[in-house]
């Protein structure tokens, strides 16, 4: 990577932006997900404001706060883990950042897919049957009599779906229920995906 040198180690996010900001050469920051409340996420959208743009590893000591939603990672570089370091997964990620290309540590990866696994919204039968009726505008006592139950259960249905959607209303159900790919919007008719 030419010539390297180490600029100095920094407290807290606004020293990190006030270094950087000063250099005219790209740099590598190596930074802890410490940094701040946010975990650093502002301070790399400011980072990612400055010419040339420096290389951010984050180091994530907790990895119970990454969330895909939260943490906008693909403004990183790198993300590891730092139970990770006894495994090559620095210096396999300084050597991706040298080739061009970003890094994801598997502990990392492996920390994701077990928080899109734990989010999966799991309805029963009834309630899929429910849902699509209720996409198509119908009221409990139509949704009843299509599905062959009692008024009352269908608003037993509703609540349900309401409580695992965390939906206020019938149509807050169907928006959550579209936007968690658990209906389907095709030729204009919404059907359970």
């Amino acid at each position: 990577m030419g010539d390297q040198r180490v600029l100095g180690t920094c407290i807290d996010a606004d020293e990190v932006y006030d270094l950087l900001k000063s250099q005219t050469r790209r740099c590598l920051l190596m930074m802890v997900d410490s940094i701040a409340v946010d975990h650093g996420k502002d301070l790399v959208e400011r980072l990612r404001q400055l010419e040339p743009q420096p290389l951010i590893v984050l180091l994530v000591d907790d990895l119970n706060w990454i969330r895909d939603k939260y943490y906008p990672l693909e403004n990183v570089d790198a993300v590891i883990h730092t139970h990770s370091f006894g495994t090559g997964a620095l210096i396999d990620s300084l050597h991706a950042l040298q080739r061009g290309t970003k890094f994801i540590d598997p502990a990392v990866i492996a920390a994701l897919n077990q928080q899109k696994a734990a989010n999966v919204i799991r309805l029963t039968n009834r309630e899929l049957d429910t849902l699509r009726e209720l996409a198509d505008g119908l009221t409990n006592r139509q949704i009843g009599a299509r599905l062959g139950v009692a008024d009352t259960t269908v608003r037993d249905y509703v609540k349900s779906l309401m409580t695992k959607l965390d939906a206020n209303t019938r149509t807050q159900v169907v928006r959550r229920a579209l936007e968690a790919g658990l209906l389907d919007y095709n030729s204009g008719k919404l059907d359970v995906a």
